[in-house]
């Protein structure tokens, strides 16, 4: 019996789960949601390219600390391929430049309009996950 209700439990939350990841028509366009962040306001391929580079993209939107051995080209290749998220031209143009202009020693602290660029990217490419 508890075998049979414990099953029961699991299969319920998988549908459960599943059911949620599928996504939904919230504005009536036919687009869908889903976790993967289709249709996240036309950021698909932005989201594309993020998906298609997982390992850029975890390093490319987070604050470089001085003494850190991190391949600043790889980075720029990668924003530059990924482009930026609709509306956030300006926010990739900031942190782009910052990158191009600094040693890698000179990178902390960042001001705060670079900050504030980078972490609205880095908000961005989180939605496409």
């Amino acid at each position: 019996m508890h075998r049979t209700a414990a099953a029961l439990l699991l299969s319920l939350t998988a549908a459960v789960t599943l059911t949620a990841c599928g996504g939904d028509d919230e504005d009536g366009s036919g687009t869908t949601t889903d976790q993967q962040g289709k249709g996240n306001g036309g950021n698909t391929a932005f989201c594309d390219a993020v998906e298609a580079d997982n390992a850029s993209a975890a390093v490319a939107y987070n604050p470089v600390l001085p003494g850190q051995n991190v391949d600043v080209d790889g980075i720029l290749d990668f924003l530059k391929t990924a482009g930026a998220p609709d509306g956030l031209e300006a926010e990739q143009e900031t942190w782009v430049a910052y990158l191009e202009d600094k040693d890698p020693e000179e990178f902390a602290p960042e001001p705060d309009d670079v900050a504030a660029a980078r972490e609205a990217l880095f908000d961005a490419q989180m939605e496409c996950r």
